[in-house]
C-alpha cells in the first residue's frame, strides 16, 4: 500500500482532483496539517460561473482521514463516515482550506479507541478566499477503531 506521505504527492495528479481543480497547496505530516486549494479553471465551474458546489466539497474530502491514518498508524482502522457542508458565498477567485489533526486529538482517539472501543470524532474547518473570506464551512466525522487481531 502507497503511504500517505507518497499519496500526497501525487495526489493533484489524480483525475478527479485534476479535472476539478484541486490540489494539494502544503502539507507537514508530523504538524498534522493538510492545506487543500480549489482553482477555477472552464471546466469546473456552475451554471453562473463560481464554484461548484460539488467541487468545494471534494476538496475536503479526504484529508482527516489521511491525517489520522498516518498518526494512529497500522494498528487503527480510520473511515470517512458523514460530512456537512454550509455555503456562505459564491465565488470565482482560487479558495483554500487547512486541516488540522493536533497531537491531543490524535492522543484523544488512542484514549478512546482502548478496548476496542468505536470512535466518532467530529473537526471542522473553513473555505476561505486569498482574502480570508469565508466561503463555505465544513464538519468531517471520521469513524476510528483499533484493528482486531487475527490468529
Amino acid at each position: 500500500m502507497i503511504s500517505i506521505k507518497n499519496t500526497l504527492r501525487i495526489i493533484s495528479y489524480w483525475p478527479p482532483f485534476l479535472a476539478a481543480g484541486i490540489s494539494v497547496k502544503e502539507y507537514d505530516l508530523e504538524k498534522g496539517y493538510i492545506v487543500s486549494k480549489l482553482k477555477r479553471t472552464p471546466f469546473n465551474g456552475n451554471a453562473f460561473g463560481t464554484h461548484f458546489g460539488g467541487s468545494l466539497y471534494a476538496m475536503c474530502d479526504p484529508w482527516y482521514v489521511f491525517l489520522a491514518i498516518h498518526s494512529l498508524g497500522k494498528k487503527y482502522i480510520v473511515w470517512d463516515i458523514e460530512a456537512q457542508i454550509k455555503y456562505k458565498r459564491a465565488t470565482k477567485d482560487p479558495v483554500y482550506a487547512r486541516f488540522d489533526l493536533s497531537k491531543k486529538d490524535v492522543e484523544k482517539i488512542k484514549l478512546e479507541a482502548k478496548g476496542n472501543n468505536k470512535v466518532f470524532s467530529e473537526f471542522s474547518t473553513e473555505i476561505r478566499n486569498e482574502r480570508g473570506d469565508t466561503i463555505a464551512e465544513v464538519k468531517k466525522t471520521i469513524y476510528v477503531r483499533r484493528k482486531i487481531k487475527s490468529f
